[in-house]
């Protein structure tokens, strides 16, 4: 039994490369053992928007008209709200994006006009100014490159935030026999 413990004593490197590996596995795996059930934040509502070349609208005009007195597809108007599972207990950081799903006759984004806003109407920081972005002016998400970014923020776990979305065509955009289409669709995700 002593000889044993001598030889196995005469192999430090060997016990070194094993506490070494040892570590790495420990490392490696904490974050499998140490992942508690992950908390889902949800969009609740609308998820998808759809705007057609019927009518170019002014950006004053297409803020105020009442989407129950319009034609379907000249303002896209998409109501949501994002709000975290009942048992988170902390906040979270996400983001909120767009995409354009239409497969053909496609719009030139230059011309779809982006508006969101909180539900008593009050904008967002990046659409208060005097020019409503276009789909276009929006970032793309870095990720997932075909995705714009609407929205960034923070929510708490008994928190629920409400959202507003009308997609126009802008009044610069020249009417053609081609009616052109933008199918949209909304879409969170958390930021670790």
């Amino acid at each position: 039994m002593a000889k044993i413990f001598k030889v196995a004593f005469n192999h430090k490197g060997l016990i070194f490369l094993i506490l070494i590996f040892a570590f790495f596995l420990v490392i490696n795996c904490w974050p499998f053992f140490s992942k508690k059930d992950l908390v889902e934040i949800r969009l609740v509502g609308q998820e998808d928007i759809e705007l057609v070349s019927k009518l170019p609208l002014t950006d004053e005009s297409a803020k105020q008209l009442s989407i129950e007195n319009i034609q379907p597809g000249i303002i896209g108007y998409a109501s949501f709200s994002v709000k975290l599972d009942s048992d988170a207990k902390k906040s979270f950081e996400y983001e909120i994006y767009l995409e354009d799903m239409a497969d053909e006759n496609i719009f030139n984004y230059d011309y779809v006009k982006v508006y969101l806003t909180d539900d008593e109407e009050k904008p967002y920081d990046q659409f208060s100014g005097n020019k409503v972005p276009t789909y276009k002016d929006l970032r793309v998400s870095l990720n997932e490159p075909n995705k714009r970014l609407l929205y960034s923020g923070v929510i708490n776990s008994s928190e629920i935030k409400k959202f507003k979305l009308r997609i126009w065509v802008a009044d610069t955009y020249v009417l053609s026999d081609i009616e052109k289409e933008f199918k949209g669709k909304i879409s969170i995700k958390t930021i670790s």
